[in-house]
């Protein structure tokens, strides 16, 4: 008797063979996706490193790096490349995959003649350089000073009173833009400030990024590749090459899998506190010595006007005192010539009574006009007094006024060379 052999018929087990490559291809999908998705993670953990790294760099060198030549990881600043790769030992960075970055910086060097400067400004051009790699004296605060301001003795003249008005000095506060000589953040904040208005031909000509067609000025890009050569042209790099970087943006496409970071000269200006740094040390603190200058000329163009002041109050007293004498010599006067009448007796007596009645109203003017006269002088005597206290005190202000001065004018020295670290 034949027994029936029982196993899976071909329907059966191409059902499933079917559900394993589906559970295979689910699974491998899964798998992958996890992969993209900690490479993604990783892509933005290190782009975000890199930045940060910079920012520090900014802050302790008052400059960005330059490019490095390789993946070596070290700045090469003897050219004048734009572009080249993240120098990530210089910046102190222990990921050595750093060096595959893609780094950007904007090393734009043409000065522009700035078009607030003066020609007949004695003090220097403002600097229009926007090469972020270097740091040097470019920020020139506006000074308002009595005579040439020197930052190494920042001293206001000696004006001093003189009789003489052909030997005053008359010193007036002229305002310029001062070269300190200092080299630190708000040199930085400077350039960052060029660099924000750009000429347009500038745009492409240095590192940009292009935004929907249009060019856009950075001050610095990174770009790292994916994992895929998703453009097909042989190079993990997908985008553009030269000065141009793609724009940042959330993810990749079929095309192109590299990540962007970008940043403004308007972004690194904010993130370095750059608006509130300079309206303190660059307008606050210059303005406060301009004042102080002013102050100090005001004052000695005041005294100039007490001591007139007090040249003519001198001589109202003389002439109060010459108006009290004059009163008194008109009584004596008066009364001689009454005197005189009386003892006449040669003369007629209707004259003689005549002369006697002249003198005695002579004598009661007089008499009227002396009270009054030393009225005047003691008025006199009084504004006389009064605009002396005046001229005194003001001489005392003066001369408090010129330390003062002096001092808020060096503080902005000291402001300047804190630079971006004043309130620390």
């Amino acid at each position: 008797m034949r027994t029936k052999e029982e196993g899976f018929s071909l329907l059966e087990l191409a059902l499933i063979v079917l559900v394993l490559g589906l559970l295979t291809t689910l699974s491998w999908r899964f798998i992958a996706a996890r992969l993209e998705q900690r490479e993604s993670v990783a892509a933005r953990s290190l782009l975000e490193r890199a930045d940060w790294a910079l920012t520090g760099f900014v802050l302790s060198n008052h400059r960005l790096p330059c490019p490095a030549a390789d993946e070596g990881g070290d700045e090469n600043c003897g050219g004048t490349e734009e572009v080249g790769k993240l120098p990530w030992k210089t910046l102190g960075m222990a990921d050595a995959r750093a060096g595959m970055i893609r780094y950007g910086v904007l090393r734009r060097t043409g000065a522009v003649a700035d078009p607030e400067a003066d020609a007949g400004d004695p003090a220097p051009a403002l600097s229009r350089n926007a090469d972020l790699t270097l740091s040097f004296d470019r920020f020139y605060p506006l000074v308002g000073w009595a005579g040439t301001f020197t930052p190494s003795a920042p001293d206001l003249p000696k004006l001093t009173t003189d009789t003489v008005l052909a030997s005053r000095v008359f010193t007036p506060v002229i305002a310029s833009n001062v070269m300190l000589g200092n080299s630190n953040g708000l040199d930085l904040c400077q350039a960052l400030r060029v660099a924000e208005d750009p000429a347009p031909t500038d745009v492409t000509g240095h590192v940009h990024v292009t935004a929907g067609g249009a060019p856009r000025q950075v001050a610095y890009a990174l770009a790292l590749p994916g994992a895929r050569d998703a453009s097909g042209d042989n190079a993990l790099f997908d985008g553009p090459a030269g000065l141009a970087f793609d724009p940042p943006r959330g993810g990749q496409t079929d095309r192109n899998d590299d990540r962007v970071r970008a940043v403004s000269p308007g972004v690194l200006w904010n993130r370095l506190g750059c608006g509130e740094a300079i309206a303190a040390i660059g307008h606050a603190q210059p303005n406060a010595a301009t004042a102080a200058a002013m102050l100090y000329v005001s004052l000695y163009d005041y005294e100039q006007v007490l001591e007139q002041a007090l040249a003519l109050a001198d001589a109202n007293v003389t002439v109060a005192v010459s108006g009290v004498l004059g009163a008194v010599g008109s009584i004596m006067d008066a009364v001689s010539a009454g005197l005189h009448a009386a003892g006449d007796s040669a003369k007629i007596a209707v004259l003689a009574g005549t002369s006697i009645a002249a003198a005695v109203l002579m004598s009661v003017t007089a008499a009227g006009i002396t009270p009054i006269a030393i009225m005047t002088l003691v008025s006199a005597v009084e504004v006389r007094d009064m605009t002396d206290q005046r001229y005194q005190f003001l001489q005392n202000l003066r001369a408090s006024a010129e330390p003062f001065a002096e001092g808020v004018a060096a503080g902005v020295l000291v402001a300047d060379q804190k630079g971006l670290y004043l309130g620390q």
